[in-house]
């Protein structure tokens, strides 16, 4: 599984592209994706779910879809 990730993420860095890695649950997946050389990373090791009254919009485009823009 290492070589199919790696050569993966060695094949986005050469089309130019950072690599976001998905539904990171330990310590010991995300230090082997860093080992990789993934660039993001994100799961619920790193931030469970909030519920939607807890999330902040940051963007101006996310504000106008919530309706706060004004």
């Amino acid at each position: 599984m290492r070589h199919l990730v790696g050569s993966t993420v060695d094949l986005g860095h050469a089309m130019g592209l950072r690599i976001v890695a998905e539904g990171i649950e330990d310590a010991g997946t995300l230090a082997a994706l860093t080992d990789l050389g993934c660039d993001l990373a994100q799961g619920y090791f790193l931030a469970p779910p909030k519920p939607p009254d807890a999330l902040r919009f940051e963007s101006a485009a996310a504000r106008v879809l919530a309706g706060t823009l004004g």
